[in-house]
């Protein structure tokens, strides 16, 4: 419990460190200390018994000695809690990027997308989630190894990213497979943003690997479209994302398959 408290106490004082910044810390600490070191300096001489003349000189020198060493240690400390802090920033960013591809992983996706959900249903707004798949991607690890998987790989995820509208939320999925969320944005609109992400990976060339040619599958779904939780709608594009791969790949499906099996 005292531990717990200890470090709340901690964080807030480190919160409010960085709230006021560099000046205004060394400021408002420098005064402390001198205020401090004044009540410190009289009580000593008080009990003491020291009479004015004593009280007039402690004071005095508790108050210059604080007023010279103060800003010095606070500029040190203030400097070491921007660092930690930085460090701490940092080391959030790498703990929700994926190591490949630098772009978010799936650990990150589940926690903004879960948020992203509850705010489009507690305002009743559209929201599309797009699954999509490299095709044939073993293929290209067994004939060219794995390095070549990587870079493939790599390139693809950032081609996705740069055809995407700046809300989206964006992630490796698991192996070859990305998810992006679209606030906002019903199922046509997730459909075309669906197909520029195809056109832009079967658009990519490797002047390291000649022979590769990429392409990517997806399904497309949206919020009440077959479920209202966020598993649910991922698993309905999961199924869209089968269906495309099983109609021929290097495509986009948005439908349900049952319902793409009645339209044809």
């Amino acid at each position: 419990m005292r531990r717990t408290r200890f470090t709340r106490t901690y964080r807030r004082f480190f919160d409010w460190l960085l709230r006021i910044g560099m000046a205004r810390a060394v400021l408002v600490l420098t005064a402390i200390g001198v205020v401090s070191s004044q009540i410190v300096t009289a009580a000593v001489v008080l009990a003491l018994g020291g009479k004015a003349a004593a009280l007039a000189y402690g004071l005095s020198i508790g108050t210059l000695v604080p007023a010279l060493i103060a800003p010095l240690v606070t500029i040190f400390a203030v400097a070491m809690v921007y660092r930690l802090d930085a460090a701490q920033k940092a080391l959030g960013r790498l703990a929700s990027l994926d190591a490949l591809t630098g772009v978010h992983n799936r650990g990150h996706f589940m926690r903004e997308a879960s948020e992203l959900l509850g705010a489009a249903e507690a305002e009743d707004r559209p929201l599309g989630v797009i699954l999509v798949d490299l095709d044939n991607f073993k293929a290209i690890n067994d004939t060219h190894g794995h390095a070549a998987g990587d870079l493939v790989l790599t390139r693809a995820a950032a081609a996705c990213a740069a055809a995407l509208p700046p809300s989206a939320l964006f992630a490796r999925f698991g192996g070859e497979e990305f998810i992006v969320l679209l606030p906002q944005t019903g199922l046509a609109d997730t459909t075309a943003v669906a197909e520029r992400l195809r056109r832009a990976v079967a658009a990519l060339r490797f002047p390291e690997l000649p022979d590769v040619r990429a392409s990517l599958s997806g399904g497309v779904a949206e919020r009440g479209d077959g479920g209202a939780s966020l598993s649910e709608i991922i698993n309905e594009a999961d199924h869209r994302l089968y269906a495309a791969k099983h109609s021929g790949r290097d495509r986009i499906v948005a439908a349900s398959p049952a319902a793409t099996r009645l339209a044809s």
